[in-house]
């Protein structure tokens, strides 16, 4: 039995590529539209207007909101005190970032496909907005934020599934998401958010020469790269890439508004200016490269170990670029 289990789920369950679309669209089946409230009142006048008639009609909860105003509850505690792991908070992360993930477009030569590619890219472009706009509209927009605060500048699991269900969220530039998001902010002025962005900033690695060389030592004497564990250059550049993403999408499509909120948050004690925490990471990684292209510049060649550090701080540093262009245009 145990083995039928397990071939079950390994051939059937994990090769649904839908499964966690289904399962949002399940917890998501359409009610009665309202607004915001479960309970809605319908107050009808008498013709004479003498009478007051309220009709008090109560809506069936919806499972997915409840969930997440539970998630944020525990978010806004761990602000307080401190995160610790949450398996169902990282599942249901990980199943509403994949709710929002869009196909990648093929490229055509025919004109016929070309007509039909662009019709279908505007088809999954507006299934996404509808995607995003859902959980948006049941507070993950608030989600992300609160967990982001909550991790208090902290690299772990817990922020990494934030960030991707931010970066979800976000994809496109979605409009009504960064409205959510600048009004909460705006709202609460709670910088939290902002100072734990710009402590993961500075804590971002770089290239280090002197670790590279200790690593090349190293394997030469024998020791191997098990004995440099944890000492491996730019070992944290995906993270950083999602890192600099989130802010990217933030003011993705021209939004001034959130531009302004990045560089200084008005109305709150504190202010962090996340443009120029980005600047000065970009400063330290353009150092490090330097140092990198002086160590081979007196070389032949540059020997593997050295292209794959160039082309990781290369792949970084093209994602804060597209991030500080995204802040200042």
């Amino acid at each position: 039995m145990n083995m039928f289990l397990r071939a079950y789920r390994e051939l059937w369950l994990e090769a649904e590529e839908d499964t966690c679309a289904r399962l949002i669209e399940h917890l998501c089946e359409k009610q009665q539209e309202v607004s915001d409230q479960e309970v809605t009142t319908i107050k009808e006048e008498s013709e004479t207007e003498t009478e007051n008639l309220t009709l008090i009609m109560t809506l069936k909860p919806d499972p997915l909101k409840q969930l997440l105003q539970c998630l944020n509850r525990a978010a806004t505690i761990a602000q307080v005190f401190s995160i610790t792991e949450d398996v169902v908070y990282l599942s249901y992360a990980t199943i509403m970032s994949k709710s929002c993930v869009i196909a990648e477009d093929d490229d055509d030569d025919n004109g016929a496909e070309e007509v039909k590619s662009f019709q279908e890219q505007e088809t999954e472009k507006q299934k996404l907005l509808y995607e995003q706009n859902r959980l948006a509209n049941r507070g993950a927009a608030e989600t992300v934020l609160l967990y982001i605060s909550a991790s208090k500048g902290e690299n772990n699991e817990m922020l990494q599934g934030t960030l991707q269900l931010g970066i979800s969220l976000l994809h496109g530039g979605n409009r009504q998401v960064q409205k959510r998001m600048l009004d909460y902010l705006k709202e609460t002025k709670d910088v939290g958010c902002f100072t734990s962005l710009a402590t993961l900033m500075t804590n971002c690695s770089v290239l280090d020469l002197d670790t590279f060389e200790r690593c090349i030592k190293a394997e030469v004497l024998g020791v191997g790269a098990e004995g440099m564990a944890g000492e491996k250059n730019l070992h944290d550049a995906d993270f950083t890439i999602s890192l600099f993403r989130f802010c990217q999408l933030l003011c993705e499509g021209h939004n001034l508004e959130f531009q302004n909120y990045l560089c200084s948050q008005t109305g709150s004690n504190t202010n962090v200016n996340i443009i120029i925490c980005t600047v000065d990471y970009l400063l330290s990684l353009q150092e490090s490269v330097m140092n990198f292209y002086w160590h081979y510049s007196g070389k032949e060649t540059v020997d593997a170990h050295g292209k794959e550090k160039f082309c990781r701080a290369i792949n970084v540093a093209k994602q804060v670029f597209n991030t500080l262009t995204e802040y200042i245009q």
